[in-house]
């Protein structure tokens, strides 16, 4: 709890296990090929949470800022500021991208950029697939999501 992670290079998080997070911070985090800035694979609480000013580039798998196999609960966290690419056009980009059981509990969506420059996948918000579970019993805001398919050139 009352934690910072900022600056990894490889994301920041991977749970594979029980993980709880009280008012930490995940910022700054990069990623040229990798999956998501946190990776859940097992039970993952964040609460009161800030997943900001993150940004992964060309991935080769697909994407997000939060990618979810296992159980990820967010209650009154922030999700803002953060910008997604992909590297291949079979690829899913989102800013959560969610395989397994997603609760979200307040919070907000602000400010996130996932740029499709190859017309598919894609979502600003969260992404839902594989038989993934969403539910939650708040609103949600989510304001000036961006999601920009690039030209082709032609």
């Amino acid at each position: 709890s009352h934690l910072t992670l900022a600056e990894g290079t490889l994301g920041a998080i991977r749970n594979f296990g029980n993980l709880t997070l009280e008012r930490v911070a995940v910022i700054d985090s990069t990623g040229e090929a990798a999956r998501g800035v946190v990776v859940n694979h097992g039970e993952l609480l964040a609460a009161r949470s800030d997943f900001s000013f993150n940004e992964i580039h060309g991935s080769g798998r697909d994407t997000g800022t939060l990618v979810n196999f296992g159980k990820l609960t967010l209650i009154d966290s922030q999700i803002s500021n953060n910008t997604l690419s992909r590297r291949y056009p079979s690829l899913a980009a989102a800013v959560v991208l969610n395989h397994g059981h997603l609760t979200i509990n307040g919070g907000n969506f602000s400010d996130n950029h996932v740029l499709d420059e190859f017309g598919g996948l894609s979502s600003s918000a969260v992404l839902n697939l594989m038989g993934g579970k969403v539910d939650g019993s708040a609103d949600l805001p989510v304001r000036d999501e961006r999601f920009d398919i690039a030209s082709s050139g032609l």
